[in-house]
């Protein structure tokens, strides 16, 4: 079927649909995503106004200074102190143990029999105290030195305190504390949906002490571990805190130790063979291995010249806050191809490839040649039943 236009010109009604639909196909074509061409009128602010997105080339210049901006895996240098002094606070119980040397004076008729040991010396005089809890005021109560403030206080600064006063009334006395039940001091480990309290030791609990409370240790390559103290946070991975011993630091108390297995995601969508969210961990993820995981371009879609990273907080904008920053992979260039390998990734990342160009036409035509398909099955039956 033709139209007959001025001049007499008979032109097929097929090019004339498929006119008509490349100039308005923006509005009712499906697809997948924007074009290389309507990304790039975005960002000269035929679409999203400058304070909305940037579009970034990425280039060798761009990358160096995308790493050089990325926060270094490990732990600050003042995490990295030595084992910390435990002390004492309200809910901890302890016991207090009080010695006189012979001849006692103020411990000679409390002499038990475990006091009377030779070793001890004769006449020498021993007190057990019964097992106190600090109360909410921070204090304990001892005989004959009365109450002491002990909160804040490691237990040999307490004994001091109490050798101090008793010492004015006693033999050269000598004083033990032992903590019993360690409510104060401890870090909470979180992993796979549950926590666990571990109390500290004075022997000084290490980072890699408390990994195995909290994960699978085989899947190192996966594992991230944060840690939380004062408010900061910062991550380092499993392999990392394994390999460099400067990362496994002396946990303090109030420490909050998450292990997780790939905590981050980003998304693949677009003209790859598979559109997916991919988890990954403090190890990390390049561009060319997300793709690889998406078992890569889809060869009869794909415009290589169109492999974006969108970042939520790539940027700032001018009134100060984050704006999303699109960057362009170019892939039909080698050296971009090469870059590919080194554009780490970050958590909720979002890699998107666009359609080639020629696509829409494909759709165009495949839509066409459907419309045609009931017309031409009419018009073979009524050249069939003619025939006859």
């Amino acid at each position: 079927m033709n139209i007959t236009a001025k001049g007499g010109i008979r032109i097929p009604v097929y090019m004339v649909m498929v006119a008509l639909a490349l100039g308005g196909c923006k509005a009712w074509l499906p697809s997948a995503g924007p074009t290389v061409n309507e990304m790039n009128a975005s960002a000269s602010g035929r679409g999203l106004s400058e304070s909305d997105v940037t579009l970034v080339e990425v280039d060798a210049d761009v990358l160096r200074q995308l790493n050089a901006g990325a926060l270094p895996e490990g732990f600050p240098a003042g995490w990295q102190s030595g084992k910390p002094s435990l002390t004492l606070g309200r809910g901890d119980v302890v016991q207090i143990s009080i010695f006189e040397a012979p001849p006692a004076v103020l411990l000679a008729s409390s002499m038990s029999a475990g006091a009377a040991d030779s070793s001890l010396g004769g006449g020498s005089g021993m007190l057990n105290l019964p097992d106190q809890m600090v109360g909410s005021s921070g204090t304990v109560t001892v005989p004959f030195a009365g109450q002491i403030q002990v909160s804040g206080k490691t237990t040999a600064a307490v004994e001091q305190i109490i050798r101090s006063r008793l010492s004015k009334i006693a033999n050269k006395p000598q004083v033990v504390v032992r903590l019993t039940q360690n409510q104060t001091n401890g870090v909470t480990v979180v992993a796979d949906g549950r926590s666990v309290r571990l109390p500290l030791t004075p022997k000084g609990e290490r980072l890699l002490d408390v990994v195995p409370l909290a994960g699978d240790g085989k899947a190192v390559k996966h594992t991230s571990v944060n840690l939380t103290r004062n408010g900061v946070t910062r991550s380092v991975s499993l392999k990392e805190l394994a390999r460099n011993a400067r990362n496994n630091v002396y946990l303090r108390n109030g420490d909050v130790v998450t292990v997780a297995q790939n905590p981050y995601r980003v998304t693949i969508l677009g003209a790859t063979n598979s559109n997916a969210a991919l988890d990954f961990g403090d190890d990390g993820m390049t561009v060319a291995e997300a793709i690889g995981r998406v078992a890569g371009l889809n060869d009869y879609r794909a415009d290589p010249g169109g492999v974006y990273v969108l970042r939520q907080n790539g940027g700032v904008s001018s009134d100060g806050l984050n704006k999303p920053t699109v960057y362009r992979l170019d892939l039909r260039k080698a050296g971009s191809m090469v870059l590919t390998q080194q554009f780490r990734l970050q958590d909720k990342d979002m890699v998107y490839v666009s359609n080639a160009p020629s696509i829409r036409l494909q759709k165009i035509l495949g839509l066409f040649n459907a419309s045609l398909a009931p017309v031409s099955s009419t018009a073979g039956t009524v050249n069939s039943l003619n025939g006859n």
